[in-house]
């Protein structure tokens, strides 16, 4: 499937009523990502607007499953992790590009103790 086609699966989607599984979100969080991709800046503008749309979707209906986690090498992004299933991620995301029902329903992630 081309990136056009999973843009116009996540706008559907988005403009749908229904609420799609975690794992669905992900899926096309992923597809639609254009970070790695050789695209127009339109296009890559459009791309993100969408993954930060999904990603808003995921963490406000399934947030307490998912932690944010300092991106290691710039302290404006962060990468949306699962609590308890470390492969599982919904790729990284600008802190600012959260809805503030989004972060109120993330959780956060538990202190590990200092050894």
């Amino acid at each position: 499937m081309t990136w056009e086609l999973h843009v116009a699966e996540a706008e559907n989607l988005l403009s749908s009523s229904r609420l799609p599984s975690s794992t669905e979100l992900i899926s096309l969080i992923k597809r639609v990502n254009p970070t790695r991709l050789q695209l127009h800046d339109e296009d890559r503008e459009r791309g993100y607007r969408l993954k930060n749309a999904l990603q808003n979707l995921l963490l406000e209906n399934y947030g307490e499953a998912f932690h944010l986690a300092p991106h290691p090498c710039a302290p404006d992004i962060v990468l949306i992790k699962h609590n308890t299933l470390p492969s599982i991620d919904a790729c990284h995301a600008v802190m600012g590009a959260f809805s503030e029902n989004a972060l109120r329903t993330v959780a956060v992630p538990e202190a590990k103790p200092q050894a």
